[in-house]
């Protein structure tokens, strides 16, 4: 698809396509596939947030849940829990946590253009991006939407502390290990 289109045409599509689209300013962009490693991955990340998030009233997604940013942008986030009642039964609104694992041809726009505008949530506590081929995860996060947002790097043998759904501590060598 090239031609540009509405919020309301994109979501059209989106129920009656197989395929799954991101918009993006009016362009819908079509999701290719991931590989087994990427999978695995995010099915144990979403695994363990999904035990801690048990009787919280939180909620875990995971690659085929819909996250919609505004009016402008939505995606298809790799892992994502949300702590708020959404009002939607097709996307998610309001993300505590965001989970992208990197691969050769997301790694840019998971980089840049998702990033910023993840950011940009007032709702996102904590945004972690998965690189396989470094072996290193990234994890920025913040206090409150008017926090400052502070970079962490850690590779397979450190744990991340995130607090949504709960404060959880994810060991990075339990599911990625250097190639």
């Amino acid at each position: 698809m090239h031609s540009t289109i509405t919020e309301d045409e994109y979501l059209a599509i989106e129920v009656v396509n197989a395929a799954r689209y991101e918009f993006v300013g009016g362009q819908a962009r079509l999701m290719a596939g991931a590989s087994l490693q990427h999978n695995e991955i995010c099915l144990a990340l979403a695994s363990l947030l999904r035990t801690q998030a048990a009787g919280t009233g939180c909620r875990v997604f995971m690659e085929n849940a819909r996250l919609r940013v505004n009016a402008q942008r939505y995606y298809y986030p790799d892992v994502m829990v949300t702590c708020v009642e959404q009002n939607d039964s097709h996307h998610v609104t309001d993300p505590c946590l965001i989970i992208e694992v990197l691969s050769p041809t997301t790694s840019d726009i998971d980089r840049g253009e998702k990033r910023m505008a993840y950011l940009q949530m007032p709702s996102l506590r904590h945004f972690l991006l998965v690189d396989i081929e470094a072996g290193l995860v990234e994890h920025l996060e913040r206090s409150g939407p008017d926090a400052p947002w502070l970079f962490h790097q850690a590779n397979a043998s450190m744990t991340l502390q995130v607090d949504c759904p709960v404060p959880t501590t994810i060991k990075v060598g339990d599911f990625l290990s250097r190639p």
